[in-house]
């Protein structure tokens, strides 16, 4: 791809949250220290509450930047696609090149949103992102929690060896880009209309439902080993209950992203994915004797992801986000 013409220049840095204001100070506090070489870079808190709670976390940032940088928006609506979209109509009001989103249980590496912005200008890119990695396991963990810990660990890098692979063939175009370390062009949102599918509302998967449609429109996507994030894993989150609930939550949307509507080719094609999922999860179990019960994540989330399956041929509706976890 040729390098843009103009190149991005000004962004806007998103973060959605609830319920979660020592995450967001951690989240803050990092973007805070981003390194922005050339880049006019703005702030935009959405708070997807019925009430603002988080005003003092959001003004540490404001001191550090400058209150004129950072917006602080409330939306009512539950649900993190209203409250995209909330960001996304801000950024757009800013008249700003991109929009940059990183969740609130997340931490961003200085050169993060340098790294985006110069993926997306060298090969002319419309959406980019970069890999998702582990925060270290709570010091107050117990044994149990620290296994599942390392067994996203190890998810975790293989996602991002997967992602360097196909980055080093070019065909990074194949990795999915999720909100968690995003840019978006908003000339081509401009151009398009784009919006996250608020009809997910408490289901997740808006962002995957979004990447879909900005390819359907003729999208160019790309993905960076460079701009790295890494994310916050409360115990209450290092449970194999969870880790099951999570996995089913996701394959639940994924299913009605990629069918949005009644298919009676859905359930055929399915059938052999849930036996694929059965199968790898008790293979998954097996392994787990050998490796400190690390593999048992993988397991439950293979199980999840069957169950999710299932429940999506039979209508179910994922309410993950319902429900928060951390603080």
């Amino acid at each position: 791809m040729e390098e843009r013409q103009t190149g991005l220049r000004s962004v806007a840095v998103a973060v959605c949250t609830r319920g979660r204001p020592e995450m967001l100070r951690a989240a803050l506090r990092s973007l805070a220290a981003l390194d922005l070489p050339g880049i006019d870079c703005r702030f935009i808190v959405v708070e997807n509450n019925d009430v603002q709670t988080v005003a003092p976390v959001v003004a540490e940032l404001a001191d550090a930047v400058g209150p004129d940088r950072v917006a602080l928006r409330l939306e009512p609506r539950l649900g993190i696609a209203s409250a995209r979209n909330n960001a996304l109509d801000a950024a757009l009001a800013m008249g700003v090149d991109a929009l940059a989103f990183i969740d609130d249980d997340e931490v961003a590496e200085p050169r993060w949103l340098a790294e985006l912005v110069g993926e997306a200008n060298r090969r002319g890119l419309d959406l980019v992102g970069g890999p998702v990695g582990l925060q270290p396991a709570p010091p107050d963990a117990t044994a149990a929690e620290r296994m599942v810990w390392r067994g996203l660990a190890a998810r975790c890098r293989d996602n991002e060896a997967r992602g360097r692979r196909l980055a080093a063939r070019g065909r990074d175009d194949r990795v999915t880009v999720t909100t968690g370390n995003w840019l978006a062009d908003l000339g081509f949102i401009r151009r398009t209309g784009l919006r996250f599918d608020e009809t997910l509302v408490l289901s997740g998967g808006e962002d995957t439902a979004f990447f879909r449609a900005l390819r359907k429109a003729g999208g160019r996507t790309g993905w960076t080993p460079d701009a790295v994030a890494s994310e916050s894993w409360p115990r209450e989150r290092l449970t194999l209950a969870y880790q099951f609930r999570r996995a089913r939550d996701q394959a639940l949307a994924r299913h009605r992203a990629k069918y949005p509507k009644a298919d009676p080719g859905a359930a055929a094609a399915s059938v052999g994915i849930v036996l694929f999922k059965v199968v790898g999860g008790g293979v998954r179990a097996l392994q787990s004797v050998f490796d400190g019960g690390a593999s048992l994540v993988r397991a439950a989330r293979a199980f999840g992801a069957a169950a999710g399956i299932i429940g999506a041929l039979h209508g179910r509706r994922s309410r993950h986000y319902e429900t928060v976890s951390g603080r």
